[in-house]
């Protein structure tokens, strides 16, 4: 089964909030992650980089981001 991680993420001019996770059916969603970072876009490849190496290399699952 292909999973689903989303990202959302608020935009202000002196920080980013990225939260990560994982909708489910019936239960809670899995949060993976909540951060805030200094508005620079190598901070949001950085979590997603870091996400992906939380969740494990493989192809099972897919990252859709949104603002």
């Amino acid at each position: 089964m292909n999973r689903i991680i989303k990202i959302g993420i608020d935009v202000h001019s002196t920080n980013y909030t990225l939260c990560a996770l994982e909708p489910v059916i019936g239960a809670e969603d899995r949060v993976f992650a909540n951060i805030q970072v200094t508005p620079d876009y190598k901070n949001i490849l950085m979590f997603i980089q870091n996400l992906k190496c939380k969740l494990g290399m493989s192809n099972d699952y897919s990252i859709e981001c949104g603002y």
